[in-house]
């Protein structure tokens, strides 16, 4: 039976569109940086990198990356009450799910120290400067860019999206993050 990840994101209020899709892609876009950089499978495939980055980063991508094999495509559902939003993925590599959760369960400690720092990309640093965060993320995805021998522009364009995807985890009216595989 396949296993799903299931991730809450709960808000003081309702999020507005500039942080409710932010966060959405956030929640996609760290299950292909896990997966592009700790699966085996994808070492030394410079196609997974690039075809993801053409393909954008953005909530408005509605399509699994088409470089990840068809096993390890994911599609996450998404619902929303006036303060929660609850992603279920669909699909998906079961290790690369688990990884996800336990990092989601990382950002979420972190969070409120991040959330002292005024502005978003001083959020961002702290958290990809939190030793766990950055063990599980932030230099695996760097080592593989650069196993990759990818340009310093693209390097330069996915690490942006790292530490977009970790400043809309800690917009301000975010509460909590609880994610779980079952």
């Amino acid at each position: 039976m396949a296993k799903t990840l299931k991730v809450v994101v709960e808000s003081t209020d309702f999020p507005r569109p500039a942080q409710f899709f932010p966060t959405v892609a956030a929640i996609n876009n760290l299950y292909y940086a896990l997966l592009f950089s700790t699966d085996p499978q994808y070492k030394g495939k410079i196609n997974a990198w690039t075809t993801w980055m053409q393909m954008g980063f953005d909530y408005s991508v509605r399509e699994p990356v088409r470089s990840a094999r068809t096993a390890d495509r994911v599609r996450f559902t998404t619902h929303s009450d006036m303060k929660n939003i609850e992603l279920t993925s669909t699909g998906g590599n079961v290790n690369i799910l688990e990884k996800e959760a336990s990092l989601l369960g990382e950002i979420a400690a972190a969070r409120d120290s991040a959330q002292k720092a005024e502005d978003d990309g001083e959020r961002s640093k702290i958290l990809a400067a939190n030793e766990k965060i950055a063990s599980q993320l932030v230099k695996p995805v760097r080592a593989a860019l650069e196993e990759n021998a990818l340009r310093a522009d693209e390097m330069a364009k996915i690490m942006g999206m790292v530490n977009d995807t970790l400043t809309s985890l800690t917009f301000r009216n975010v509460k909590s993050i609880r994610a779980s595989v079952n």
